[in-house]
């Protein structure tokens, strides 16, 4: 039986998308194979799914659910620049708890009057994302990525909702979203 961290509204679905069989227990960590031959390493210090490490059986590729849902903006958009890219994450994320009353991902949204920033976005993004001076942009270079139905329909409409030239507009849109207030660790204010 799982237990009741799997059994949260957002967990269930991408648990059901990667086809899970029973998890294996160890005193470190969770090993859980996927009907497709993937192998989900959790280790028992998370206190929920959606951070969880995904990675290959040999360890050597480790992905958290935020990754992932950062390459599948990239995937949808191609180049970005990394406000957008960002902005698009905390909306989602909004809509998300908005409908869910609960958390899309364990990001760390750092808000100030007017602003914010994800800790440790440039970590997330180094991998899949390559600097294109000419653009201004981050160019996407890594394949396509699926998610659950659940959290890709949250980060379409925000891809839909943010798809303007305005910056000062994206701003407001995500900052005056009152669940991503509730995401806020606000700093100087």
């Amino acid at each position: 039986m799982l237990s009741h961290r799997w059994s949260q509204p957002g967990n269930r679905a991408f648990i059901a998308m990667i086809g899970l069989r029973l998890p294996e227990k160890s005193s470190e960590c969770y090993m859980i194979q996927s009907l497709f031959g993937l192998k989900l390493l959790l280790p028992n210090m998370y206190h929920g799914f959606n951070s969880q490490l995904l990675g290959y059986p040999n360890g050597d590729l480790t992905v958290g659910i935020e990754a992932m849902i950062i390459r599948y903006i990239g995937s949808s958009t191609g180049c970005i620049t990394p406000f957008k890219l960002s902005r698009i994450l905390g909306l989602a994320e909004a809509y998300y708890m908005a409908d869910h009353g609960e958390r899309l991902t364990h990001l760390k949204y750092v808000c100030a009057l007017g602003t914010f920033y994800i800790e440790g976005f440039e970590e997330l993004v180094k991998d899949c994302f390559e600097r294109n001076p000419e653009k201004h942009c981050l160019d996407y270079k890594c394949g396509g990525v699926e998610l659950p139905r659940n959290m890709s329909s949250y980060v379409y409409k925000a891809i839909q909702d943010l798809d303007t030239e305005d910056l000062n507009e994206i701003n407001r849109r995500v900052l005056d979203n009152p669940f991503f207030k509730k995401l806020c660790y606000w700093q100087g204010v």
